[in-house]
């Protein structure tokens, strides 16, 4: 077990014409620190960021992490309509 050094970057994407397109303005990219057996709240980098959508639509938070050393990369999304 050891210390998993890399970085964490967060945005919220539009789906427009069939296609996922970054929302301008809402980027997080922040160096974190995973100890043993130990996760990171999400929610604790990306709340302070107060964002909020202004029109309808289809969009997603798309999350990845990149090791310090690029041997290892994830990502996931979380999908969510405004209507």
């Amino acid at each position: 077990n050891e210390v998993v050094k890399g970085k964490v970057i967060i945005k919220v994407q539009k789906k427009i014409d069939e296609e996922w397109k970054d929302v301008e303005g809402v980027f997080v990219e922040e160096s974190v620190e995973i100890l043993p057996g130990k996760l990171i709240k999400l929610d604790k980098i990306f709340n302070p960021k107060e964002f909020s959508v202004d029109s309808d639509g289809e969009y997603r938070i798309f999350v990845e992490f990149i090791s310090e050393d690029s041997s290892y990369k994830k990502n996931k999304y979380w999908e969510f309509k405004v209507v």
